[in-house]
């Protein structure tokens, strides 16, 4: 009775966790690297996750199919020195983590593996908001999507990478821009028509910073 009980206690659990892992667009980014995920569930394959990982200037794209199994997607092709393995393990908040193995480095130098959120979240963690600003990011799913979009053009561009030209110069003023625009995103909060005033400067400001990501490799 107690290993039947037992048994079931795991079967449970497990199907929790495969719950967990949600359609959507997921990413996790730092300095000049970023990687997007977007995750559909196939009925044929259990889910199709398909992304795109940027370092600098270079790109690489991926695609793999699997079932989840004790809240793990592991997805393995090729032999020998061109085996390749990939690993999918579900947190309990519904981000998860990505690990690569049996990769060759000669192949390719840009790394999928590292631990990805909702795109639904914003740059920062809502559980530490404390200014206006946050709060009403982290209350209006439309604003925090924007806030971590404008985050990964940033990031981007604040590591330099992307800058054929004086990019120490380039960086610095990127920061100077940067805190003036938090400075007068943050006055929003001061107009009647706050949300509005929030989403009208995040899209001003992704655009102006994925101009830049343009521009600067000219």
């Amino acid at each position: 009775m107690k290993k039947i009980l037992f048994l079931l206690l795991i079967t449970i659990t497990t199907l929790v966790a495969d719950k967990l892992l949600k359609e959507g667009k997921y990413s996790w980014y730092r300095g000049g690297s970023l990687a997007s995920l977007r995750v559909k569930k196939d009925k044929a394959n259990g889910y199709g996750i398909l992304g795109e990982a940027i370092h600098g200037l270079k790109r690489r794209e991926i695609s793999f199919t699997g079932f989840m199994k004790n809240g793990k997607l592991v997805y393995k092709e090729g032999q020998g020195l061109s085996r390749y393995t990939i690993t999918l393990t579900l947190r309990e908040d519904g981000s998860f983590d990505i690990e690569e193995k049996d990769f060759a480095p000669f192949i390719h130098s840009i790394r999928f593996a590292g631990h990805f959120t909702s795109d639904d979240n914003p740059s920062f963690d809502c559980k530490k908001a404390k200014t206006f600003t946050e709060k009403a990011i982290c209350d209006n799913r439309g604003l925090a999507r924007l806030d971590r979009q404008m985050a990964k053009s940033y990031s981007l561009l604040k590591s330099g990478l992307f800058y054929k030209k004086e990019p120490q110069k380039r960086v610095e003023l990127l920061k100077k821009e940067q805190i003036a625009w938090v400075q007068k995103r943050n006055s929003c909060k001061n107009e009647k028509m706050y949300l509005s005033c929030y989403e009208h400067l995040f899209f001003q400001r992704i655009n102006q910073l994925n101009r830049e990501l343009i521009v600067s490799q000219k």
